[in-house]
């Protein structure tokens, strides 16, 4: 393993286990058993690699996303395979995601706020054009797509905290995705 990538998997367990303020670049670099000037040598900032963290391991993540989010004329394989995407990635990136949902909730004037924020924007517009795009077919949805979008990841994201939670493995599987899926559809009387 290269100093970068230790570099780069060191910051992630320890943002995720203590927060990104939490974490200063002297308990980073003495972790993973370099200098300060290496840090800066290949990430030039905390916050560089930050940056440089998401773009490798998270943008792949969003990429992928948007390309589900075509529309295929049939909104529960959609939907399906949307939520599948989430778990399967929060699974296997169980740190990460940790760290995604803590940074999303970071101060709005940060810097790490505004490294989340462009993969979050990317996000909810994928997933808002999806169902702007359904609401074609299904005339009850047209108007709604911002709402469905914010919901959708909200109940996706809450679904994934509780797996964060309880490390429950029954939690993030291709039956999960259907039942939340359902549960979206139709509500808690279905």
């Amino acid at each position: 393993m290269s100093k970068r990538e230790e570099l780069l998997e060191v910051a992630l367990k320890l943002f995720a286990e203590e927060g990104y303020d939490a974490v200063g670049v002297q308990k980073i670099v003495d972790c993973a058993g370099v200098t300060k000037p290496t840090l800066y040598h290949y990430f030039g900032s905390k916050e560089g690699l930050l940056d440089s963290m998401l773009e490798l391991y998270f943008a792949p993540f969003v990429d992928t996303l948007e390309g589900l989010c075509e529309y295929q004329n049939n909104i529960v394989v959609t939907l399906e395979g949307i939520v599948f995407h989430y778990l399967k990635f929060a699974r296997e990136n169980l740190m990460l995601y940790k760290l995604i949902l803590n940074l999303s909730f970071a101060p709005e004037k940060s810097q790490s706020y505004a490294s989340i924020m462009k993969y979050s924007v990317r996000q909810y517009a994928a997933i808002e054009k999806m169902f702007a795009a359904a609401a074609g077919q299904h005339g009850n949805m047209k108007g709604r797509s911002v709402m469905f979008a914010y919901t959708f990841i909200g109940i996706i994201n809450s679904n994934i905290s509780f797996y964060l939670c309880t490390k429950n493995d029954v939690d993030i599987n291709q039956n999960t995705a259907r039942k939340l899926c359902k549960q979206f559809m139709h509500g808690i009387f279905s």
